[in-house]
């Protein structure tokens, strides 16, 4: 019988993010209203030539909205982590629709696993590694860490914010000796 455990992690925007987000759809608007305005202005004129330009234009304001809605669904993200039989997937979700394979790693590969507070990010942030793959919400707690020595991506850091099923599951397939730290193994 097969193990598995799944969890959604929803990125919460950062500000710039917001900012680009509430620019763009305010730029948006601007522009579909005075694309809108000028094609409605042609279509007044009884020449041929600017009935087709009128139709342009109105077709080109439905792709600036359609465009707009595109780039603003893409600043949605959302991590999934799961485990399937020890096997540990994390997957980027982009606007609920596109998903990615970030990282796909085996929980006997961990080379280390703990809690990321700030003294390990200080220690992180002095250390070489080959990747670095943030999946949570970096200002909210608890994190953790996973160190593991992928096949093609080298030394990689995984941060990751994990509830209390992947918690429990990561306790079924995580070496002893490397989260004797998170979980308090004798």
């Amino acid at each position: 019988m097969d193990v598995f455990f799944e969890q959604i992690v929803k990125k919460k925007p950062n500000t710039l993010q917001k900012v680009l987000k509430i620019g763009f759809v305010v730029t948006a608007i601007i522009l579909i209203c005075l694309v809108l305005m000028y094609a409605f202005l042609l279509m007044g004129m009884a020449s041929p030539t600017y009935s087709i330009l009128s139709s342009l234009l109105l077709l080109a304001s439905f792709g600036i909205g359609y465009l707009t809605r595109w780039y603003v669904k893409r600043l949605y993200l959302e991590y999934e982590y799961s485990i399937t039989n020890g096997d540990f997937d994390i997957d980027r979700i982009i606007g609920k629709s596109k998903r990615d394979r970030i990282i796909s790693t085996n929980c006997k590969d961990f080379e280390e696993f703990g809690v990321y507070d700030e003294k390990a990010r200080q220690r992180f942030d002095q250390r070489e590694v080959d990747s670095k793959v943030i999946a949570a919400n970096l200002d909210e707690q608890p994190l953790y860490y996973i160190v593991v020595n992928h096949k093609t991506a080298g030394s990689v850091l995984i941060v990751i914010q994990p509830n209390e099923r992947i918690l429990g599951a990561l306790k079924k397939f995580v070496p002893k000796t490397v989260s004797k730290d998170v979980f308090g193994w004798n």
